[in-house]
């Protein structure tokens, strides 16, 4: 990626599952999409958010790995209480492509104020 991303939001969504960073780059408002594999439902979430880090570099740099543990675990304890007791949730619509206006996206939660890390906490 050749131009830096400013985060703005983080969002979840349930069904299917995937976080979402609502960014800015070169001043335009973009989304980017990270799915969440059947297989990061089953691991452990500091191990998602390592290889979510490897699988979508640069995006994620920016935003603590506390933040996104949480929010992994947000979407890994409702896919379990779905599970064990099924509810008829409204689904969210999907995105066409992996970046897309801010204005498209409607997820259950969202968060708006990000903890940022410097770059130098690497």
């Amino acid at each position: 990626m050749n131009q830096t991303i400013d985060p703005q939001q983080l969002a979840v969504r349930y069904s299917p599952p995937e976080l979402a960073l609502v960014y800015t780059r070169a001043g335009e408002s973009l989304v980017h999409q990270i799915p969440l594999s059947a297989e990061d439902l089953d691991e452990e979430a500091a191990s998602v958010v390592q290889s979510l880090r490897q699988r979508h570099p640069g995006y994620l740099d920016n935003i603590r790995s506390e933040q996104l543990i949480r929010l992994v675990e947000m979407v890994q304890l409702h896919q379990d209480s779905q599970a064990r007791a099924p509810l008829d949730y409204p689904q969210a619509g999907r995105f066409d492509s992996s970046e897309d206006e801010v204005g498209q996206i409607d997820f259950m939660a969202i968060e708006k104020d990000l903890d940022y890390q410097p770059e130098e906490d690497y």
